[in-house]
């Protein structure tokens, strides 16, 4: 019983949101980054600096 004290002291503090919800966290941002590496770039439009400066 001594060491379930600490024990759950240092999940509380790495895992705040829990096991469960640390694992769902981890899975989300994985398949996130899968889907995003599959779906093809948009060309980024550069808008020249004279342009961005003229407020007129």
């Amino acid at each position: 019983m001594i060491i379930f004290g600490p024990l759950i002291v240092v999940l509380v503090i790495f895992m705040p949101r829990g096991v469960i919800g640390t694992f769902l966290g981890w899975k989300l941002r994985k398949d996130t980054e899968a889907a995003r590496a599959k779906e093809p770039r948009a060309a980024v439009k550069v808008t020249p600096a004279k342009e961005v400066n003229n407020n007129a």
